[in-house]
């Protein structure tokens, strides 16, 4: 289902913004492999906005290593909201953070309900080692519990960092 989509915006590399919202196309839930989707990303050169929220997607690192690697450069916004990142997904966008000249807001957040599920056990220290040195403006983490070597992995980022001008953090878990 995902493919004509992804061909076609191949054909299109002019597109600056692209919305997948809960990754419904047509009454069908969209839980195609990621492989498409971000071939036709990479298609779009002049790709400003990305939002892939609520996608489910099983594995976001291909997509976001893909974007790390220089071929989409004018990137500034990434929305990956209500999406369960695991481990090698946190790393490729430290990556991407650390590599992206143009990547300006970043948001994460989860609704309260994903609190308690353990689903959601994110390391967001690979992310927060490479705000030291990003471009970031405004990084949106709403919801999201965090863990104690990830808050000491961040203070030290923020005392490096003199580009983020919004850490937003409401409703966060901060474990002790």
């Amino acid at each position: 289902a995902i493919e004509p989509i992804m061909t076609g915006l191949s054909k299109s590399s002019q597109t600056t913004s692209l919305l997948f919202s809960r990754c419904v196309l047509g009454k069908r839930e969209f839980r195609e492999p990621i492989q498409p989707l971000t071939r036709g990303i990479m298609a779009c050169s002049q790709l400003r906005d990305l939002s892939l929220v609520s996608c489910n997607l099983p594995d976001m690192t291909p997509l976001l290593r893909s974007l790390g690697n220089g071929r989409v450069n004018y990137l500034e916004s990434i929305d990956l909201r209500e999406n369960c990142l695991l481990a090698p997904s946190m790393e490729a966008l430290g990556d991407l953070l650390e590599t992206s000249s143009s990547l300006r807001r970043l948001n994460l957040c989860l609704q309260r309900q994903w609190h308690r599920s353990t689903a959601i056990q994110r390391d967001f220290s690979p992310l927060f080692k490479s705000l030291a040195h990003c471009q970031l403006k405004e990084l949106y983490l709403r919801g999201n519990p965090i863990q104690p070597h990830a808050i000491e992995v961040l203070l030290d980022s923020l005392r490096q960092n003199n580009t983020l001008e919004l850490l937003q953090l409401t409703d966060c878990l901060l474990q002790s």
